[in-house]
């Protein structure tokens, strides 16, 4: 089943946790920086209310602080720093793990066995990879 609903909207909250009750966990693959800057936070809050107790958030998010995040897609409405990201989890939930990491799409089709190639960059990687835990 296939809904279109605004997680800043507590009427959607709502429909969710009504139909389907909560969840274990919540996978936000980039999504988050496509959304307005007005609505991040009280999504992050309405994750935490989604999740079961313990329940997991595990998202990958376009870094504000890489320049490649402003070139690549001009949707890019919401780019945060990492520390924004950190900052509001922890708000909502426990963040277990938050590290950049550096893909880069053209050096793949470069490399003969085809394997994607991502390094560690601390704080100005592509990606931001963030693993948080709903506290209780």
């Amino acid at each position: 089943m296939f809904h279109r609903l605004d997680l800043s909207n507590e009427t959607s909250l709502s429909l969710l946790i009504n139909k389907y009750g909560y969840f274990d966990m919540i996978f936000t693959r980039d999504v988050l920086e496509h959304i307005p800057k007005n609505k991040q936070e009280t999504i992050i809050k309405h994750f935490s209310f989604l999740l079961k107790r313990n329940g997991v958030v595990l998202a990958s998010i376009a870094n504000k602080l890489n320049f490649y995040s402003y070139i690549c897609d001009k949707t890019h409405i919401g780019l945060r720093s990492p520390w924004f990201w950190k900052k509001v989890f922890n708000r909502n939930m426990e963040v277990i793990d938050c590290f950049e990491k550096q893909w880069i799409p053209f050096l793949w089709r470069l490399v003969k066995n085809k394997e994607i190639i991502e390094v560690k960059m601390p704080l100005f990687g592509f990606v931001i990879y963030l693993f948080a835990k709903k506290r209780g």
